[in-house]
């Protein structure tokens, strides 16, 4: 009997090392993933716009062009194609986009010019038209990084890529970049892999967004983007760091390079 007993217990304290083990090595959603088994649905996708030949949004309605934005061979079929003076806009979609957790996720191809320059050129992002209080980006910095910024009355966060990574980095080839959030967390993502993440603190007042853009700064004429740009997803959630490798491995003909995480 005492063996039985004392077997039982090296048992309870087995299982519970290897889930704090795990506990550590994901993030709490990750693990809550994997022990679930939850995956990304269709209803977890609240715009998804392929630009085979349109700016239309595969959960309703299409992106108004500014500028002349084209279309070329993309990642998955086309892909839209701006030049620095161009962008898309849908703003319905931004009320769709929580403050507190959600995901962007695109392919992009940087055109070469501005691989290097010192500016700014955003990807996609929501905010407030004509307010810089409110908004979350994905965009280049003007410090040579990639990055997610989340900035909430005022107060800016950040999750990217440190200097060493983006310059040694290929990015006029097709990367796949992703950021999520939550109340608690900022992470950035290139090929799969998470590169950088921020603690965020929780703000019960954030504003709701009136902008969503693609192409340029969410609110205000400026910081173009200069390349392609394909496949890109908002999610409604945040999404696991295992539905992200997923969703970068789910293209077949993936050209990007996973970069070195402990690179920065």
């Amino acid at each position: 009997m005492h063996k039985k007993r004392a077997l039982a217990f090296l048992f309870v304290i087995s299982f519970l090392i290897l889930s704090i083990t795990l506990v550590s090595a994901f993030s709490f959603s990750d693990f809550f993933g994997k022990i679930t088994g939850r995956a990304i649905t269709d209803s977890d996708i609240i715009a998804h716009y392929k630009f085979d030949g349109n700016t239309n949004n595969e959960k309703g309605g299409s992106a108004t062009s500014f500028g002349n934005p084209s279309f070329t061979e993309g990642k998955d079929g086309q892909a839209l194609s701006v030049d620095g003076n161009d962008y898309l806009e849908q703003n319905s979609v931004a009320s769709l986009i929580n403050p507190r957790q959600g995901t962007f996720s695109a392919w992009i191809k940087m055109d070469p010019s501005i691989v290097q320059d010192t500016n700014i050129h955003a990807v996609l992002g929501a905010g407030l038209a004509g307010n810089g209080t409110n908004y979350i980006v994905l965009e280049k910095r003007n410090t040579r990084t990639m990055s997610m910024q989340y900035r909430t009355s005022g107060n800016p966060f950040s999750a990217s890529t440190g200097q060493t990574f983006y310059q040694t980095h290929t990015w006029d080839n097709w990367n796949h970049i992703v950021g999520t959030w939550n109340e608690a967390q900022l992470n950035f993502y290139v090929n799969g892999v998470k590169y950088y993440y921020s603690n965020l603190p929780s703000y019960a007042s954030f504003v709701p967004f009136n902008t969503f853009r693609i192409g340029v700064y969410p609110w205000l004429d400026n910081w173009y983007f200069k390349g392609q740009i394909d496949e890109i997803k908002v999610f409604s959630r945040a999404i696991t760091q295992s539905e992200v490798t997923e969703l970068y491995t789910s293209y077949s003909s993936s050209t990007g390079t996973n970069p070195n995480p402990g690179a920065g």
